[in-house]
């Protein structure tokens, strides 16, 4: 990564990756015109961000934020130029805050600069290490993804939309498990329902009709996650036959197996419904421990179907290349546990009933 240069708003989160990514320590600084920001990292982690705007530093946002008083803000800066201190120990010293008050009104301004910095246009960047044992101002270790996400979120960015999305016809894919975005992003409900749609199948069009957000905003939080190295996009003309079929074939197999888990529903639920609920439940509870990346809001509570939309997108977000024969075997182990719990709970008779009309239906 350079020392220094200059910066534009295409390569801006390529900054905070090759920092984050390289467990940086130091000081990012960035200069556009009058605007000056130093954005302090710890291992790769963001620990504080500091602005030249003096209606940007922290006292100032407390105020403007309603989180002290305006009377408070000048108490507690005339005790800091008499003695000293550090704002935020004084607004605790004086009873204006509590510590946990502080902390979180540390995290938002921490995340209202962000969408300062990211606002910014164009300028020059220096990058400074740190001296061995240096004290940073403050140490409240933010990811760097998360960095992006919430910086470039404060931001409308249609000119970086356009630019990296000309094509709706394309396919965003992940480059990591949902689980891992969603412990490090602090998605909405909508945003949340967004990801469901991205399979490497769907495509940014299709994404768009699903969302509950704007055309827009579906976009740019598709952007987003590229930036933070969480999706990849590919080209429509880049899917191969083989790819195309693969969905085929998983609704083909599916099928199949979908046909023995409406029997096992049609015979199972007639005969005791609490028996169904309880096997349902335990079966897709073994099937986590072996698939854990495959089990996410599928069960046989549709009547017995395993829901095509939600197990095409779990097994896209599997690793590994066949995906055909994932899916057999995850289907295959449903079935065989299913019969298992049938043949530990129910009577021989109704045991043997089903094992008859399941396999006899089997190649």
């Amino acid at each position: 990564m350079k020392k220094n240069g200059n910066f534009d708003y295409l390569n801006f989160s390529s900054l905070f990756s090759n920092a984050g990514e390289n467990r940086f320590s130091g000081e990012l600084y960035f200069s556009e015109a009058f605007r000056e920001y130093r954005v302090f990292f710890k291992s790769g982690k963001i620990s504080f961000i500091a602005s030249s705007d003096r209606d940007e530093r922290f006292g100032e946002f407390l105020v403007v934020n309603n989180k002290i008083t305006f009377e408070q803000y000048r108490i507690t800066s005339e005790k800091i130029l008499q003695e000293g201190k550090k704002f935020g120990y004084t607004l605790i010293e004086e009873g204006f805050m509590t510590v946990e008050e502080l902390y979180n009104s540390l995290y938002d301004y921490m995340f209202f600069l962000l969408g300062r910095v990211f606002s910014l246009k164009e300028g020059v960047y220096s990058l400074i290490e740190s001296e061995e044992g240096m004290a940073l101002p403050m140490d409240l270790t933010i990811d760097y993804r998360k960095a992006i996400y919430l910086g470039m979120k404060q931001n409308d960015f249609f000119s970086l939309v356009n630019h990296f999305i000309p094509d709706l016809s394309a396919s965003p894919y992940f480059l990591v498990s949902v689980e891992d975005i969603f412990k490090i992003l602090p998605l909405t409900v909508e945003e949340q329902g967004v990801l469901e749609w991205v399979d490497g199948q769907n495509s940014f069009s299709s994404i768009c009709n699903y969302s509950d957000l704007s055309q827009f905003d579906t976009l740019r939080l598709l952007l987003i996650l590229k930036f933070s190295g969480f999706i990849d996009f590919k080209e429509s003309d880049s899917l191969s036959n083989g790819e195309v079929n693969v969905e085929d074939e998983v609704e083909d197999l599916l099928g199949k197996y979908n046909s023995f888990f409406e029997r096992i529903y049609s015979v199972l639920n007639t005969f005791s419904p609490e028996l169904f609920e309880k096997m349902n439940v335990e079966v897709f509870d073994t099937l986590e421990e072996r698939y854990p990346e495959l089990v996410r809001d599928i069960d046989f509570s549709g009547y017995g179907y395993i829901d095509f939309d939600a197990f095409l997108r779990n097994l896209y977000n599997a690793p590994g290349g066949d995906k055909i024969s994932l899916a057999r075997n995850f289907l295959e182990d449903a079935l065989k546990e299913s019969m298992y719990f049938i043949e530990d709970n129910c009577e021989k008779e109704l045991y043997s009933s089903l094992k008859k009309v399941i396999y006899a239906g089997k190649d």
